[in-house]
């Protein structure tokens, strides 16, 4: 039985998309047809990922993408320790969203590595309600999780996920 609280992640994922929604309108000119161009996706992708993730939600390239589109960038929190985040250098022919998931998953790992104490895969994959192998495969950077099953990974290791401002040109002006 899973340790995550549904209604949590429910809540979590509704509030980072409505901040997504209304940063998107204050960005003048940035319709869903343009965003949509500039994720490439189609318009209705992005009409649907704001009217709601639905069960799994978007994948989370396409989430950062789109919160680096309108001016954020997701960071991991611990409540005890603040923002998290591992320094990573670009690979060669690496786009920023990539770089942008593969931060975020490292992060992760290093939370449940470096933790006190330290996590077990099959222990947060119990408290996340997901796979020890989804876990494995997305700490090896093997695939990536939907939106929701990388807010129940969050949840399972005690952080949160925030957007914070993007620092640099990458957003959409």
């Amino acid at each position: 039985m899973p340790c995550v609280d549904e209604a949590w992640v429910r809540r979590e994922s509704g509030e980072i998309a409505a901040l997504l929604v209304a940063a998107r309108h204050e960005h003048e000119g940035l319709s869903q047809a343009r965003l949509a161009r500039l994720m490439g996706v189609s318009a209705n992708t992005v009409c649907s990922l704001e009217k709601g993730w639905g069960r799994d939600g978007p994948t989370l390239v396409h989430l950062t993408s789109w919160a680096r589109l309108v001016g954020f960038r997701m960071v991991v929190v611990d409540v005890h320790a603040g923002w998290l985040s591992v320094p990573l250098v670009r690979k060669a022919g690496e786009g920023r969203d990539a770089l942008e998931v593969r931060r975020l998953l490292v992060t992760l790992r290093g939370v449940r590595e470096g933790g006190r104490p330290r996590r077990t895969q099959a222990e947060v994959a119990r408290r996340a309600g997901v796979s020890k192998s989804s876990i494995r495969h997305w700490e090896c950077l093997v695939g990536e999780p939907r939106a929701v099953g990388f807010m129940r990974w969050v949840l399972a290791l005690g952080c949160a996920v925030e957007l914070r401002p993007w620092q640099g040109s990458e957003s959409v002006t």
